[in-house]
């Protein structure tokens, strides 16, 4: 058993040491950390990704940049993705202009790209009051220049961030129960994650989000 740290906004916006010591107890155990109560979150996650799912899954999308991905298991995954820089927000490659629901997507989403960005900053920004900043030689140099970055917030406030929006949907049912993808690790310094949205249909008891720790269970 394990148990997965959250974190009240309110704390983590603050950098208290309530959400400091919260944060590195998850991280050292599980290196998941959740974040709860974020303002104005669940109406507007619970809108994108129903729009995200209605976009993505027109074939139009596809043709214009976004991508599909098919799994042995029967499930095919549709993505929309975007880039953020130091300087701005990319636009979501793969939006069908004629179709009303990549219209509200593409509205929804910048506001909604914009929040996780936002509390993805507050992490960091609780990452410094725990490791400390001037870290020099310690964390990583800046790949264009010789100099060191000075803290972890620097390090991903410069980097450049990359977002995707997948809608799985089942299209064959395969004889044997299989998941849909293994355990892998993932690119990056971090990931950060909003939870899913059944647009149709209820979860069985296999269906979610696996993770192993690091005593191998």
């Amino acid at each position: 058993e394990y148990e997965v740290v959250s974190i009240p906004y309110t704390e983590l916006s603050s950098v208290s040491r309530a959400s400091e010591l919260a944060l590195l107890n998850g991280l050292t155990n599980t290196g998941i950390v959740t974040v709860s109560d974020i303002p104005n979150f669940s109406s507007l996650r619970k809108n994108v990704l129903k729009y995200a799912a209605l976009c993505s899954l027109s074939s139009k999308s596809v043709n214009l940049g976004g991508f599909r991905t098919y799994f042995e298991d029967g499930v095919v995954r549709s993505s929309l993705g975007a880039k953020v820089t130091a300087e701005e927000y990319l636009p979501v490659k793969g939006l069908d202009s004629s179709s009303a629901a990549c219209s509200s997507f593409e509205k929804l989403s910048l506001e909604f790209r914009k929040l996780v960005s936002s509390v993805s900053d507050l992490f960091v920004d609780n990452i410094d009051a725990v490791a400390g900043t001037n870290l020099g030689d310690q964390i990583m140099k800046n790949r264009f220049q010789s100099e060191a970055y000075e803290s972890v917030s620097e390090i991903v406030k410069e980097g450049e961030h990359l977002e995707h929006f997948h809608t799985y949907q089942r299209i064959t049912f395969p004889e044997k129960s299989q998941y849909t993808m293994d355990m892998h690790v993932d690119l990056g310094l971090f990931i950060a994650m909003t939870p899913g949205l059944f647009v149709e249909g209820d979860p069985d008891d296999e269906s979610g989000l696996y993770i192993e720790l690091k005593n191998g269970e």
